[in-house]
């Protein structure tokens, strides 16, 4: 039976108007709160949107605050400044799912999947699954746990592989950072750490460890262990780990 409560000026509508980051229209004061079910309609606009196991059919949704728990779902776009997502990844059964997101900050904490693009102005952290169906878009990218998306462009993506495969058609940055947990408990959990495979790399500073990369382009390189490496080529320092192969190497260093 769905369950859900809608008070202090909620506003649902076709005639909403873009806002800036922090500035809610004065017509919207309150909160949209859904628990369970599936809520329906055209567009939504509210202060604090929060949704608990509860799916919300809308082609826009803008709100100063959003909160996601359970396996809950927005298929339209979601503007909002802050996203956070929380799921309980017992058995994956769990899982919060958006449509094309813009933010500020997206924080996550379980399972979260984007179906489209996602543009966050400041920081995407991500404990568990992160995974987006296109491209995504920001300043810092944390994540510890799996991720997979199309393309990725930021200034500092940092990646600390839990299980399973990761991947990436393409990562554009100015520092790189991929490592693999090999902590005690995810080696009993998983039988081993998780990797990475990523198309295409191009970063100032990279340091990578458990990599699969077709092309690599970097400043200063360190490949650490358990990388594959089709075509690498660097302008600054490198430096190889002997448990890694790297087929084709370009120093960019010499110039005619």
């Amino acid at each position: 039976m769905r369950k859900t409560r809608e008070y202090l000026g909620l506003l649902v509508g076709p005639l909403l108007r873009p806002w800036k980051w922090g500035k809610v229209p004065k017509a919207v004061l309150g909160a949209f709160l859904a628990e369970g079910g599936v809520s329906s309609v055209s567009k939504l606009s509210a202060e604090v949107l929060k949704l608990n196991n509860a799916k919300l059919a809308v082609s826009l949704v803008q709100a100063s605050k959003t909160e996601l728990s359970g396996s809950s779902s927005i298929s339209g776009t979601l503007l909002s400044p802050q996203v956070e997502a929380k799921t309980n990844r017992a058995y994956g059964l769990e899982e919060v799912s958006l449509g094309r997101v813009e933010a500020q900050t997206l924080l996550s904490n379980g399972s979260l999947y984007v179906l489209q693009d996602a543009k966050v102005e400041g920081r995407v952290e991500a404990q568990g699954e992160l995974r987006l169906g296109g491209d995504l878009t920001t300043q810092r990218l944390q994540v510890k746990g799996l991720f997979k998306a199309q393309n990725v462009r930021a200034d500092s993506v940092e990646i600390l592989l839990g299980t399973g495969q990761s991947s990436a058609v393409s990562i554009e940055a100015k520092e790189v950072s991929v490592a693999q947990d090999k902590s005690l408990s995810r080696r009993w959990m998983s039988g081993g750490a998780g990797t990475m495979e990523i198309d295409s790399l191009a970063a100032d500073s990279v340091k990578i460890a458990g990599c699969k990369v077709i092309t690599l382009k970097g400043g200063d390189v360190i490949v650490g262990e358990n990388c594959d490496i089709v075509t690498l080529e660097f302008s600054g320092k490198l430096s190889l780990h002997n448990q890694s192969q790297v087929r084709n190497i370009i120093d960019g260093t010499f110039k005619e």
